[in-house]
């Protein structure tokens, strides 16, 4: 894996992939203090909460859309067939997610298709996501979208909306039926006035949805002024994090200049914050910083060392409640805190049917 990838059009403003390693992380809703709801679990007006995620063996049917709490992916539908276990299909409903959350995107078994899975419950997963390094998914809302279809299995072009095809755990990924159209069921994101697929896009609170049509930046068809900014992160009140080649700063979309004298050098996750953004700043040990609208930041402690067994961990991102997630180049994911916790929380059974390969959460 690449230590930088680099996807943008600059010359349009949108900058992706922007820490080393190719963390497909946008940044999310900061939650006030802990939150009370189940994490897995997300209720979301615009989509509904799907049925219970299949368990282990058997697994609990439900419509999409409608009934049933557990954890793992809210998708809903029929038990599966062909090997698999658990849940069956999300239908049109979508798949719901928390945005404060932070989920794996992984390989199923050793083969090349992709699945969502939180880490908690990560042997319950939804499939099928193509391969995250070409797709680049991302929340919009609660909901999951990525770009352009299956390579070589289907000809669509834009941006789409997972819907999943199974959710459960498939007991022999290499003898399992794969659908033979798994984005049939995803449903196109509109982008107008594109003529053609958007080229790259961005996502931010509030379902906040920034893409390029190739002559400009557009955002629920009207477009975006040109001010010189290359964008790297959404957050709110127009508030971005912007890059000049050199440094990431904070500045407001339609104005070129910087808000303050606040600049990181090497961020490897930036989180959306009502009131600016928090940034692991990897200088050396991370440091989380709180940075305000006014350009003001605030050093706000330190993550403490990672577990011995940690290898090259460069996939990073951050939850609503500060939590630091490193993935490495073996699939061990480990969680640290502020308050010194640090520990590997995936895979968490021996054997795991999946490999975690990227991390995505919300805004």
């Amino acid at each position: 894996m690449q230590k930088f990838v680099e996807v943008a059009r600059e010359s349009l403003g949108i900058h992706r992939g922007f820490w080393l390693g190719a963390t497909l992380v946008a940044s999310a809703t900061l939650a006030c203090g802990q939150r009370d709801r189940d994490p897995l679990v997300y209720a979301d007006p615009h989509h509904g909460n799907g049925g219970t995620a299949g368990t282990a063996r058997g697994g609990t049917t439900g419509l999409a859309g409608e009934g049933g709490e557990g954890p793992g992916p809210s998708s809903g539908g029929s038990s599966s067939t062909n090997g698999g276990t658990g849940g069956g299909s999300g239908g049109s409903a979508g798949l719901t997610l928390d945005p404060n959350e932070v989920y794996i995107i992984a390989r199923v078994g050793a083969t090349p298709h992709y699945g969502i899975a939180h880490w908690r419950t990560a042997q319950t997963y939804s499939i099928e996501i193509p391969d995250p390094i070409f797709s680049y998914p991302a929340f919009l809302g609660s909901a999951l979208i990525y770009q352009d279809g299956f390579v070589g299995q289907n000809t669509r072009t834009g941006i789409f909306r997972f819907n999943p095809d199974f959710t459960g755990s498939i007991d022999d990924p290499f003898t399992y039926e794969y659908p033979d159209d798994p984005g049939g069921n995803d449903e196109r994101v509109p982008a107008p006035p594109c003529t053609e697929a958007p080229q790259d896009f961005l996502t931010g609170p509030g379902e906040r949805f920034i893409y390029d049509c190739g002559d400009s930046l557009y955002e629920n068809g009207e477009a975006i002024p040109p001010s010189g900014l290359t964008i790297v992160q959404l957050g709110y009140d127009d508030l971005v994090i912007a890059f000049d080649g050199f440094d990431y700063y904070l500045a407001r979309i339609g104005e070129a200049a910087p808000i303050g004298d606040f600049r990181i050098r090497t961020p490897r996750a930036i989180r959306a914050t009502p009131t600016g953004f928090h940034i692991v700043d990897d200088g050396g040990d991370p440091v989380l910083w709180d940075v305000r609208a006014n350009g003001s930041a605030t050093r706000l402690g330190t993550y403490p060392l990672p577990p011995a067994q940690l290898l090259d961990a460069s996939i990073v991102a951050i939850d609503a409640d500060d939590a630091l997630y490193n993935l490495d180049y073996i699939h061990n994911v480990v969680r640290r805190t502020l308050d010194g916790d640090s520990r590997v929380v995936f895979p968490d059974v021996p054997d795991p049917s999946i490999n975690a390969q990227f991390f995505v959460t919300g805004h």
